[in-house]
């Protein structure tokens, strides 16, 4: 069983944009946001000044898919010293880590384009993702994180949480005034099976109230080797050298049962420890006073249930 803890950050307040002065040659700027919040519909308005001795006209403006810029501003006349908020909505539903937008504005002649480039970084108040891979069959795994609450909401609370997946629990506890934690429990179903979904956290926070984790779990569908083949070294006539590897099995609690199979089983001398969960495969090649060249052996594990692995051996005689 493995348990995860993330730990919640401290959270910074978004920063205020400064006020972007025009001048009469084409203009590059950058928007710093600072650390904003994944989840959120972030509404933001730039300050705009016509620093300029005449009047200052916006004939266009365009901007990248997820960042949009209100058209409402289109045909807008700056007069001399006039402050135009610039509206910024930015869709940060899907957005992890650092981001960038762009947002360009054509102005009337003699002015030329103001290219603004819109970046931030998105803090991670809650895991984005949980996966839970190499499941064994009926095995159950957890994984634990905490929220906390963001300045400026009432004390975080989690008012209920919805997911369509089978064998996923979620159980949330309250570990402060400020903060809850949320367990979010696997049991893997049958080998090979895999799982996808969402879970999603309907809590009081005003700004994000819908809290999205995507959810990814894969059964194992074979025996897994530590090694994918096993080679000895140079063995002298007459000596004997020896290899182990580990056969991780998709059963996490169960004792395999293996037949075991092999085509040189005269040199190659196999022997398994199974344990829950997998199995050591330990191999000792045994070189005869008369053998020179490569010796070559194919070992088969087959389980009870029908998993198969070969192991290819190979020995160097000199």
């Amino acid at each position: 069983m493995l348990c995860l803890a993330i730990a919640a950050p401290a959270f910074p307040a978004c920063a205020t944009p400064e006020t972007i002065n025009l001048s009469a040659d084409a203009q590059a700027h950058t928007v710093d946001l600072g650390e904003v919040r994944r989840g959120m519909q972030l509404e933001r308005r730039v300050p705009l000044r016509n620093s300029l001795a005449f009047p200052a006209t916006i004939r266009d403006v365009q901007s990248s898919c997820s960042c949009t810029v209100a058209k409402d501003i289109e045909g807008a006349t700056l007069k001399p010293g006039e402050l135009l908020p610039l509206p910024l909505s930015i869709d940060l539903a899907n957005k992890t880590g650092e981001f960038r937008q762009s947002v360009h504005l054509t102005f009337a002649p003699p002015l030329g384009e103001l290219a603004l480039t819109v970046r931030g970084t998105v803090v991670e108040e809650y895991p984005a993702e949980l996966r839970f891979e190499d499941l064994r069959a009926a095995e159950t795994r957890r994984e634990r994180f905490l929220l906390r609450t963001w300045p400026g909401q009432p004390p975080v609370r989690v008012l209920k949480a919805e997911h369509a997946m089978s064998g996923v629990v979620v159980s949330i506890e309250e570990v402060d005034v400020q903060t809850v934690a949320v367990e979010v429990k696997v049991t893997a179903g049958a080998r090979g099976d895999t799982l996808e979904g969402t879970i999603s956290l309907n809590t009081n926070d005003s700004e994000v109230p819908n809290k999205v984790i995507r959810v990814y779990a894969s059964v194992l569908d074979s025996l897994v080797p530590s090694r994918e083949k096993l080679v000895f070294g140079a063995v002298k006539p007459g000596t004997s050298e020896t290899l182990s590897m580990t056969v991780t099995t998709p059963y996490a609690e169960a004792t395999p049962v293996f037949q075991l199979a092999q085509k040189n089983a005269d040199q190659f001398a196999v022997v398994l420890k199974p344990e829950p969960g997998k199995c050591t495969l330990t191999a000792t090649v045994r070189a005869k006073d008369d053998n020179t060249g490569i010796l070559r052996d194919v070992i088969e594990l087959v389980s009870a249930d029908g998993y198969r692995l070969e192991i290819p051996a190979f020995a160097l005689v000199r």
